[in-house]
């Protein structure tokens, strides 16, 4: 999206308000699973959120100013600056300033963010149980309703953590929540549809990211990336 000079785009916005949106929508999963008496580890749970917020801001900001001095759009695509000839050539001190940038923007703010992201979602998942001897109380419109919610869900996880370059904590996370379906399995608990929800989203997530990296011989660039190749580099002038 276009943006006015020197200042945040709408893009920009939507990146900032993004973990605002997030840090709201879990705070009501966790109140409800907290209503129908589930332990909440509340404490923990609200310091994840602060983290997860401090690493999508340190994410946008470097984001911004990498997309506004086009470090992807000059010379190759969506790599680091000391792989790009054009930005090798500005100097010494606009080389350290990229990457400053680069780091910020893609290894610490995405793996502060995600990382917290993804205990997030393994402490929800963790109170999402039931005895396995309950009747399920969701409607046939529900399930259906879930499995189209896991399905886009899934899709999320595994274009976020390939973007991201943060694949092998979304791989991680569905082995810990597989984990915790064999566990409450021998406890005689089982998930409840919410659980079962982000559990499904995350198996097909998992297996996304298997086929990407066959395709792509283990390279595993990202989506953007991939996209990028068929388009000419931009004329920074």
């Amino acid at each position: 999206m276009p943006a006015p000079r020197g200042r945040p785009g709408a893009a920009d916005w939507m990146h900032i308000l993004a973990p605002i949106v997030l840090a709201l929508i879990f705070l009501n999963f966790f109140a409800r699973v907290a209503a129908h008496g589930a332990r909440v580890w509340q404490t923990l749970f609200v310091l994840l959120l602060f983290v997860m917020c401090v690493g999508q801001g340190i994410h946008i900001s470097a984001d911004s100013i990498d997309g506004r001095m086009q470090m992807r759009h000059v010379g190759p695509t969506d790599v680091p600056p000391t792989d790009n000839p054009v930005v090798q050539a500005l100097g010494e001190p606009v080389i350290e300033i990229f990457d400053l940038a680069f780091l910020y923007d893609e290894c610490i703010g995405h793996w502060i963010w995600y990382a917290s992201l993804f205990a997030v979602v393994l402490l929800y998942v963790l109170a999402c149980r039931e005895p396995s001897s309950s009747h399920s109380a969701s409607s046939i419109p529900t399930k259906l309703l879930a499995a189209i919610v896991a399905g886009f869900l899934g899709a999320w996880w595994f274009y976020a953590g390939i973007e991201a370059g943060t694949w092998q904590g979304t791989v991680g996370l569905t082995a810990a929540l597989m984990v915790v379906v064999f566990s409450n399995r021998v406890r005689g608990m089982r998930l409840d549809i919410n659980g079962r929800c982000f559990v499904a989203s995350l198996l097909l997530a998992t297996v996304l990211i298997g086929a990407w990296a066959v395709a792509f011989n283990g390279s595993m660039p990202g989506v953007w990336e991939v996209w990028l190749r068929n388009f000419p580099p931009v004329n920074p002038g």
